[in-house]
């Protein structure tokens, strides 16, 4: 071949793979650009929401804001469905040797499924949504969509409705389809008729149910705040003190300040496992008081701990602090630990 000639054809091919890798450059920014932008479907502030309500099929979502002297928490229900397991006729039921199944009806009579209602205080993810939803901003908006052009979104039948209620005014969202990828969500107001992709963290966590969104922290501050703690139980009082900060940190007695005790410190590593599992409805009956912490900082009170033992033997225990404000169930065998130690944790 022409030297020249091939040396026209090697540049020919190297324009064509610049011009190439321009185009898939700029395509690139421009996806970029898109998944970035910040369209804002309606503007407010996190403290204006006063309630969040989510409605699917299988579930509904209650959460209304509260406050006190601590601050701010939302509390509420989720509501699910249980799905009715298929009814046996007489001959399977025969074929299986046992009555025919009737756990699918409620004690109403009603053959959809049995309503369970679990109660939820949450605290850090319900301000998660709120922050989320107010203001509201989409990643991009999708614009009006017909009728076929909804089903490609999820939205011909949305997975659920969102129903807020910010400043007074209340305002709602149909969710739908989860966007390519799996990060984010197409939602619709119907108030405008205007489709947009939002991010789907807050989705989720509604989706997620009472797993999610109930509080599982005892308190809002840190543990680095803590210098002193009375433990009170059976009629019986001890102060203990903390020194240090993280991993290095100490506990010891209050008349010994300068003799770490590593009873002490482990028997509060106990303590901070009981984390809340489960939120019940109203203070417990006939509950046993085990004990209850006052925690202070360096001058004033931070909060308190109280611990009870449910009257049934295999029920287990409850916890109640300033930050959950109800009471809720803990892991069995936390709150045993804690318990079989307290004895001789007050005699010393």
């Amino acid at each position: 071949m022409n030297p020249v000639r091939s040396l026209w054809v090697h540049g020919a091919l190297l324009g064509l793979a610049c011009l190439g890798a321009v185009m898939v450059w700029t395509r690139d920014q421009q996806s970029t650009s898109m998944s970035v932008a910040d369209v804002r479907v309606w503007s407010a502030k996190p403290a204006e929401v006063q309630k969040i309500v989510f409605e699917s099929k299988s579930r509904s979502v209650v959460l209304e804001s509260k406050n006190d002297e601590v601050g701010r928490w939302f509390e509420g229900t989720v509501t699910r469905q249980q799905m009715p397991r298929p009814k046996q006729d007489k001959q399977e039921a025969d074929a299986t040797n046992h009555d025919p199944d009737t756990s699918a009806v409620d004690n109403k009579g009603e053959e959809n499924g049995m309503l369970t209602v679990f109660p939820v205080l949450s605290v850090t993810t319900a301000e998660r949504i709120a922050e989320a939803v107010a203001p509201l901003r989409a990643i991009r908006e999708v614009g009006h969509l017909s009728p076929d052009q909804r089903q490609d979104f999820g939205l011909a039948e949305p997975e659920g409705m969102l129903i807020l209620t910010i400043a007074g005014v209340e305002r709602k969202l149909e969710v739908g389809g989860v966007a390519p990828g799996g990060a984010d969500r197409y939602i619709r107001n119907p108030d405008t008729d205007i489709s947009y992709a939002i991010r789907g963290e807050f989705c989720r966590d509604l989706l997620s149910g009472e797993s999610m969104l109930n509080e599982r922290e005892l308190h809002g501050f840190e543990e680095d705040e803590i210098k002193r703690v009375r433990i009170d139980a059976n009629g019986k009082s001890r102060e203990i003190l903390r020194a240090g900060a993280g991993m290095t940190a100490s506990w010891t007695d209050a008349s010994t300040p300068d003799k770490p005790d590593e009873s002490l410190a482990a028997w509060m590593a106990k303590v901070a496992r009981l984390r809340p599992t489960e939120y019940l409805m109203a203070p417990p009956a006939q509950a046993v008081p085990i004990m209850r912490l006052e925690l202070f900082g360096k001058k004033d009170s931070l909060g308190f701990l109280e611990l009870l033992r449910l009257p049934d033997e295999k029920a287990g225990y409850v916890v109640r602090t300033e930050y959950t404000r109800k009471h809720a169930k803990v892991f069995p065998s936390a709150g045993e630990q804690v318990e079989q130690e307290l004895d001789s944790l007050l005699r010393q």
